[in-house]
Formats: C-alpha cells, structure tokens, sequence
C-alpha cells in the first residue's frame, strides 16, 4: 500500500472522511489532528485521483458544517488549506487537476483559473503518454486474466510479476508486451484483483461485500 501512492491514497481518504464525521458529531481534538494529518498525507501522494476526492469530501465537510454552524470546523479547514499550499509542488497537482477537470467539462480557456504558467502543448503530451501507458498496463492484466480466468494467477502475484518483469514467462501470447517498455500494476484494481483471483474469487468477494453491506444495514 504505501509502495503504490494511488493506493495509499484511497486509504487515507477513508480515514479523511471517518475525521470528518466525527468533527461533524462533536469537537475533538484527536480527530481534527487526524483531519490535518491524512489531509496532508493525501495531498504528499501528488495523485490527481486523491486530490479529487479530497476536495469533493472537504466540500461536503463544509456544507454540512455550515448547515449545522459549526465555525470550528471552518476555522479548522482554511487552517488546512493554507499548510497544503505552503508544500512545495502542490500549485501544480492544483493546476493539472484542474485542467483535466476543464478539459472534461469544455471549459472555454478564458474563463479557467491558473495556478501556474503550464505550456499547455507539454501538458497535452504528458496526459496522452499517461493515458497510453494506462492502456498498456491494462493490456497486460487484460490477458492474465483471459489466460487464468477461473483461479487467476494469486493474490499479490503482481507485484512479483512488475517487480522482476518476466510476465513472458506466464503468458502463452506475450504480443501484449511491448519490447524495452517496462510495465507496471493495472492502474485498475478490479483488472488486478481479478488477474489475482480469477472470476470465481471476484464472485466470492463481491458475494462477501453484499453480505457485509446486507448484515450493516440490518444492524443500524
């Protein structure tokens, strides 16, 4: 998990919004040193997809803190905001978030807020060589798991695969593997899990998740 940042992420977002909801319960001090550490620790992951949903969590936060007039926790979040920018490198995790954010939505260049002077050209190569990397590693999890479906190749025999690289010596079409191209994890964690797993141990956890969710909806 903290060998992989966009997994590390998720992790500390959960314990972000679990913060958050016990700041919207009561005033503790635990919690809001708990808020300004995760909330830090997400944004030192430099993942778009972290920032993402730490801003979507912090707005939530916010409203409902407006809404229930708690003016601590407001005091508690512009605190926040003002350490993350202090971090060196965090104005360009906002510009480029934001600019895959506009490019998403078509928002007209006129009215787009920059955080910093990005060449615009260099920014567009970059997210089409992320973009084609992504694809490739999909690929590549894409045919562990059309070649072990139904068992997978076992848990956590990923890591070893991108680790040492041989995943040539797995796979009966290695077309997929692109010469003096090293590959990483999917960048997809249900291409991983199932590539992992197979189809039957998919079935099994999603069959566990409805039951953990069934049994929590019981028992609240």
């Amino acid at each position: 998990t903290f060998y992989i940042s966009t997994l590390l992420d998720k992790y500390m977002i959960l314990i972000f919004l679990i913060s958050c909801y016990n700041l919207l319960k009561k005033d503790n001090l635990f919690f809001k040193i708990l808020f300004l550490l995760t909330g830090i620790n997400i944004i030192l992951t430099f993942t778009r997809s972290g920032l993402i949903a730490l801003c979507i969590v912090i707005f939530v936060f916010i409203l409902i803190s407006l809404i229930r007039k708690k003016f601590k926790n407001i005091v508690l979040t512009t605190i926040f905001l003002v350490i993350i920018f202090l971090i060196p490198g965090v104005r360009h995790l906002f510009q480029v978030t934001t600019d895959y954010g506009y490019d998403v939505l078509n928002v007209p260049e006129e009215i787009r807020i920059n955080f910093v002077p990005i060449d615009k050209v260099t920014l567009e190569e970059d997210v089409d060589l992320s973009n084609n990397f992504r694809n490739y590693y999909n690929d590549v999890g894409l045919e562990f798991i059309k070649e072990y479906p139904i068992f997978g190749i076992g848990l956590n025999n990923y890591s070893y695969l991108y680790n040492n690289q041989n995943a040539d010596k797995f796979l009966k079409d290695d077309s997929v593997l692109e010469e003096a191209l090293p590959y990483m994890y999917p960048h997809n964690g249900y291409i991983q899990l199932t590539s992992e797993i197979g189809i039957i141990g998919m079935l099994l956890f999603f069959t566990y998740l409805f039951y953990v969710s069934i049994l929590f909806l019981k028992n609240n």
